[in-house]
């Protein structure tokens, strides 16, 4: 009686701690078992659903095809703390017996690598990619726009709306900081007057500096943030009298209220064709997509890789999968092709876009 009690509780607990998704119900083929480390909670919960929604997405998808294995998706809630991240990844490994790891932005993807690496487990982790960025590990791979990539057309968009003056504000987080100041030396370099302006992560009150970047005659603002930060920089913009036309950033459609992101250009990374999001959107009741396309990507790359080494028993190594991938040149990705690099850096094309009515619109 005892152990049936034990057993009914550490089965209970394994349930509450991975949120599956889609198991199959039929166990007639290899299970190729995925876990996905997000922030399903908290102030990035926002980008959290976007990532689930694009691999639930894909999953979805592969159910439609006649494949020769089976993919489960294993959701674990890192609340955005890289400690959370480790014990999800200790926990994804060791309980739950993943073949794969998902991990999202580079900061997280640092936790996860080594410890993917240790156990010889397969790791994606989606972000963008710096030039001079060190490998996750030798079992990992990032997959996202390059940082270089997202910059030249940041710098296009710029010429293009003549502008003589920008004042970056950026968060103090992940790479970020670091992208924008590549920017700004990118832009001087235009001919571009800037102002390179950083802030940490739970700072609320921007006024007192964005009234000193208007007198210092600046009229236009790029935000490089994250929630909650990004609603409350653009709102305070607002009350500043800076119209959203004067207003470019990366992350800061990730706040809650995307009215307020009307016909500002933001840049991420790939989100996809408007019709992926359409999709996304509507299927999942998001207006927040930001991650969707890469995990999506990131999902049909694995499933590629397993159907393309298929083994009439079991499931190919990730050795294997690993030397597949890096002898692999492209693969057919939504919003471009993702093309293979050294270190094991997969690139997919940046996104512009803007948001109309509330939602996503791809700009070209």
């Amino acid at each position: 009686m005892k152990k049936a009690l034990f057993s009914l509780l550490m089965a209970t607990s394994l349930v509450a701690c991975g949120d599956k998704a889609e198991t199959p119900k039929e166990n007639t083929k290899p299970v190729v078992k995925i876990g996905a480390i997000l922030p399903l909670s908290g102030n990035s919960a926002t980008l959290g659903e976007a990532c689930k929604a694009g691999l639930l997405k894909a999953q979805k998808e592969t159910t439609l095809k006649n494949l020769k294995y089976d993919y489960e998706l294993i959701f674990e809630n890192n609340l955005g703390s890289t400690a959370a991240t480790a014990q999800a990844a200790n926990k994804l490994i060791y309980q739950d017996n993943v073949d794969v790891v998902i991990s999202f932005l580079n900061g997280m993807g640092y936790i996860v690598g080594p410890i993917a690496e240790k156990n010889n487990i397969l790791h994606f982790c989606g972000t963008f990619q710096k030039t001079d960025m060190k490998p996750l590990g030798k079992t990992s791979f990032v997959q996202g726009s390059a940082t270089d990539d997202l910059q030249n057309k940041i710098i296009d968009v710029i010429k293009k709306k003549n502008i003589s003056n920008i004042a970056i504000i950026s968060v103090n987080f992940s790479n970020a900081a670091q992208m924008m100041e590549i920017l700004e030396r990118k832009l001087q370099k235009e001919n571009v007057r800037t102002s390179f302006n950083v802030f940490n992560p739970g700072e609320r009150d921007f006024r007192i500096l964005i009234e000193k970047l208007k007198k210092e005659g600046f009229e236009y603002f790029y935000v490089s943030a994250f929630p909650p930060e990004t609603d409350i920089i653009v709102k305070q913009l607002h009350d500043a009298n800076v119209e959203n036309k004067h207003i470019l950033g990366q992350g800061i459609d990730l706040g809650n209220n995307n009215d307020m992101y009307n016909d500002i250009s933001c840049f991420s990374l790939t989100l996809g064709d408007q019709k992926f999001i359409d999709e996304v959107s509507q299927e999942y009741n998001l207006t927040n997509i930001y991650g969707a396309g890469v995990n999506y990507n990131i999902f049909n790359l694995i499933v590629k890789s397993f159907e393309s080494l298929h083994l009439e028993k079991g499931k190919p190594t990730t050795n294997d999968i690993v030397n597949y991938i890096q002898n692999s040149k492209k693969f057919d990705c939504v919003g471009g092709d993702c093309v293979v690099v050294e270190n094991n850096m997969i690139k997919t094309p940046p996104t512009q876009r803007t948001y109309k009515d509330g939602k996503p619109l791809i700009l070209e």
